[in-house]
């Protein structure tokens, strides 16, 4: 599905920080971005605004101008990484402005429409494609993404802070999703280990319900599906415990008779489990699952490997099931896995873990550089949560 149906999209491209004349990168921008969005049915306009010099100063004012213009997005043609958190900031914070950025050797290189244009169809609220075999017209699910990010060593006290994102799906096919990230002290109250509880989550996955709900003509989710990331195996209950307790208290309170059912997964990269075919090719296909032999005998867990091996030995994704109450089977809960591991935007093949794992990996990493150069964080958090523009809460501004 297009952005905006189809209708006329209007855009900006502003080089930041250009080293010499920039009216060629320009015109390879348009070159770029162009045909690709043809082949999307993104109907992109043929005279984009154009604002041929800006320097890192300028840059907030710049592009309030070109959101006054009625830019629905703006191409910023990046000669560093540097002025990259400014303008994030500006963008996902301050004026609910989408942006795309891309490298000037990006664009020299060429054939970079295609993967730019898949992350701004997203952005712009499109769906790049969708997996009818996740959905089903009897229930509405609502799945989750967790992951809490922790900082190296040294540095800022703000940037020493852990930061948890939750993503949750909005839209009844599992593609389009809003996001809460929160900022929360790194160690535990009254000893020195790593706190992996998310702070707060009654409130995230209250939001993140209604924000479900609202997309949905008020209907509330019928199942919650939680995939968990970043927990160690002898955390998994202490997480669970605390994390479950707050979801399950959350239904009560959208309604005293509301209880969906619910499945929460951790999903686990950091093992040194690989599969090798007994002959022939060099990595097992996609969609391999093992579920027995090498799971533990009193849980319910499975290894699978969701994405076709490009470089060296492909590494499978470990789920545990820490708490299942639906009537599902575990084929259908391992397909359903795999399904949404097509569901990533970014790319148009599957990837190593589900969507909205990634989806919340990639929230967390952009709080980081929203931090990164700021003097002051009162601007971006209140409450130890990153305000996020309003428009830009539903938008997957993280692509």
């Amino acid at each position: 599905m297009p952005a905006d149906a189809g209708k006329a999209i209007h855009y900006g491209i502003m080089p930041i920080q250009a080293r010499g004349d920039s009216s060629q990168l320009i015109q390879a921008c348009q070159r770029e971005l162009g045909p690709s969005a043809q082949r999307m049915g993104v109907n992109l306009t043929n005279n984009p605004s154009i604002v041929p010099h800006c320097m890192m100063a300028d840059i907030d004012n710049k592009l309030a101008v070109l959101q006054k213009q009625n830019c629905r997005f703006v191409v910023l043609i990046l000669f560093d990484k540097f002025c990259y958190f400014q303008v994030k900031r500006y963008s996902d914070i301050l004026s609910g402005l989408p942006t795309q950025c891309v490298l000037d050797k990006t664009l020299r290189r060429g054939q970079c429409g295609p993967n730019l244009m898949l992350k701004i169809n997203g952005k712009l609220g499109g769906v790049n494609w969708s997996i009818p075999s996740m959905v089903s017209d009897k229930e509405l699910i609502q799945v989750f993404g967790i992951d809490v990010t922790h900082p190296a060593p040294g540095g800022r006290r703000e940037m020493q802070m852990s930061i948890a994102a939750v993503t949750a799906s909005i839209s009844a096919d599992l593609m389009r999703y809003a996001v809460v990230v929160r900022q929360q002290n790194t160690r535990q109250t009254g000893n020195n280990s790593t706190r992996e509880i998310v702070d707060a989550m009654d409130s995230i996955v209250y939001d993140l319900v209604q924000a479900c709900a609202k997309n949905n003509g008020g209907k509330l989710p019928d199942r919650l599906i939680f995939y968990r990331d970043g927990v160690s195996e002898g955390q998994f209950q202490h997480v669970l415990v605390e994390e479950l307790t707050a979801i399950q208290k959350v239904c009560r309170n959208l309604r005293p008779d509301y209880e969906p059912a619910i499945t929460y997964i951790t999903v686990g990269k950091r093992h040194h489990i690989r599969f090798l075919p007994l002959q022939g090719e060099r990595n097992v296909k996609p969609g391999t699952v093992v579920d027995t032999q090498i799971t533990a005998k009193n849980e319910f867990d499975f290894y699978l490997c969701s994405h076709e091996g490009i470089q060296g030995t492909s590494k499978p994704a470990h789920y545990s099931i820490l708490y299942d109450d639906s009537n599902w089977g575990s084929a259908q809960l391992q397909l359903f896995t795999y399904c949404l591991c097509h569901a990533y935007l970014r790319c148009p093949r599957s990837v190593s873990i589900p969507a909205p794992t990634y989806y919340a990996h990639l929230a967390a990493f952009r709080a980081r550089d929203w931090l990164n150069g700021v003097r002051s964080v009162d601007m971006l958090i209140e409450k130890n949560q990153f305000k996020i523009h309003n428009l830009q809460k539903s938008a997957m501004f993280f692509l």
